[in-house]
């Protein structure tokens, strides 16, 4: 997430429709918070080698030195998930003329932006599902990149809706439509489970419930938040036994979690 990204976003001119940037981000975030994995929220300037997986949706605007960090990162065997409308812009808001910055990294140039409506819709597929296309939907040719899925309607019929680059040790994948929430649960699924990313509980979280992890010297000492975001008491099964630090209760098996309620506990 970046600050001068999203005042570039604000700024822009080049759609007709209302786009909201931290909707979008909100909607990439969404799928880790509901899977119980924790996330850095960093700018463009941070460093990203440390990282199993990193995900920078809508980066309209690349500062001058962040795509040589992408390709770095990749090749050496990072995964990097990056979006439609994204390298459009310098660092001082002036577009790209010819290749964008990423593509060489993407394995692909983008051709044009469309601002759909209700009055044309479109699909697209990924894997054995179809999946409903936003507002903005790029075209893009491919050059090393392969498509995981593709427009099923209109004039950009059978073009990438979805491409995946190898890149040295790592790859690049490109979302080139705006998706919905169903897609992104999918899709990232896959990405998270290939980038070797594990939740901080192994247990399935119901809706509105996620965990957070504080870690110890070693892993004995690791500390979990349990906590439940719903308006109404949730059960949920823990597969192994923890202890309960506030009340010392042992829990395992069916629980119960109250209106609001945290749970810090400990694996016994």
């Amino acid at each position: 997430m970046d600050w001068e990204n999203w005042w570039a976003l604000s700024d822009a001119q080049a759609i007709s429709r209302k786009f909201d940037y931290t909707e979008e981000l909100l909607k990439y975030y969404r799928v880790f918070w509901e899977k119980g994995i924790e996330v850095d929220i960093i700018s463009m300037d941070r460093e990203l080698l440390d990282y199993q997986l990193v995900v920078a949706p809508t980066l309209y605007l690349h500062k001058k030195e962040y795509i040589h960090k992408v390709e770095a990162y990749v090749e050496a065997g990072g995964i990097y998930v990056t979006t439609y409308w994204s390298g459009v812009v310098n660092e001082t808001d002036l577009c790209f003329i010819g290749e964008r910055p990423h593509e060489r990294l993407l394995g692909l140039s983008v051709d044009e932006i469309d601002v759909g409506n209700e009055y044309f819709p479109n699909t697209f597929s990924y894997k054995d599902g179809v999946y409903k296309a936003g507002v903005l939907r790029e075209v893009v040719t491919l050059q090393t990149a392969k498509p995981l899925g593709t427009y099923l309607q209109d004039y950009n019929v059978n073009t990438p809706a979805i491409t995946e680059n190898a890149y040295g040790k790592g790859k690049a994948y490109y979302v080139v439509v705006q998706p919905d929430l169903e897609f992104l649960k999918e899709f990232l699924g896959d990405v998270i489970e290939e980038a070797n990313v594990e939740a901080n509980l192994t247990e399935t979280l119901p809706y509105g419930v996620t965990v957070s992890k504080r870690s110890g010297k070693e892993q004995k000492d690791d500390v979990y938040f349990l906590q439940n975001f719903n308006r109404h008491p949730v059960k949920m099964v823990l597969n192994e036994c923890y202890t309960n630090l506030i009340t010392d209760e042992i829990l395992t098996g069916s629980i119960k979690l109250q209106t609001y309620q945290c749970i810090v506990m400990q694996k016994k």
